[in-house]
């Protein structure tokens, strides 16, 4: 399973602002709480793929990997960073 091209097919950004959706939620309520004006296909594929990063465990390798990215802002390193320390003590 490769952890990156999930992530992109998610979005960094969409990965860390749902985190919490995609981590305690139906993939339904996921897709019916997307802000973003994505198609039908894209909410299901980014919600599946989510769920997938969490079904696996691999939610605190893919917050490490926004948390270092080039490819997104600041306001959502910040985010990931603050996802990582409250929810697996994990520090930078």
């Amino acid at each position: 399973m490769n952890l990156e091209k999930l992530l992109r097919i998610v979005g960094l950004k969409i990965f860390v602002k749902y985190y919490y959706d995609f981590k305690n939620c139906s993939r339904a309520y996921c897709i019916n709480s997307f802000e973003e004006n994505f198609t039908d296909e894209s909410k299901f594929s980014r919600a599946k793929h989510a769920k997938t990063i969490m079904n696996n465990n691999l939610d605190k390798d893919a917050l490490i990997i926004i948390a270092k990215s080039k490819r997104v802002g600041s306001a959502t390193k910040e985010a990931a960073i603050q996802i990582l320390e409250s929810e697996f003590s994990c520090v930078l």
